[in-house]
């Protein structure tokens, strides 16, 4: 992937994480779309541009990233797309 041409979808409801990601991503020079629900995604995906990659994280509210994967496996009207599912979740205790 290179650049400008490239467009990348961060979906992540936590208004910090999607921030920090979508900024430095365009730092280093791709064209980057941030979501904070996947419905918004999904909605993005059946407008285009058609993202070079999607990066989800794992947890939502409601719908989770399986949500994600079955609808774009179920709906024609919706592109394949490559999916790097993140989260940031800790868990100190262990």
């Amino acid at each position: 992937m290179s650049g400008s041409d490239t467009t990348i979808f961060v979906v992540d409801d936590d208004d910090g994480v999607r921030g920090l990601a979508v900024t430095v991503l365009e730092k280093a020079g791709y064209c980057v779309r941030g979501f904070d629900s996947i419905p918004t995604a999904l909605a993005a995906l059946r407008g285009g541009p058609i993202p070079s990659l999607v990066i989800l994280d794992g947890i939502f509210p409601g719908m989770d990233a399986h949500d994600f994967f079955d609808a774009i496996g179920a709906n024609d009207d919706l592109p394949s797309v490559r999916i790097l599912m993140v989260s940031d979740m800790l868990d100190l205790a262990k």
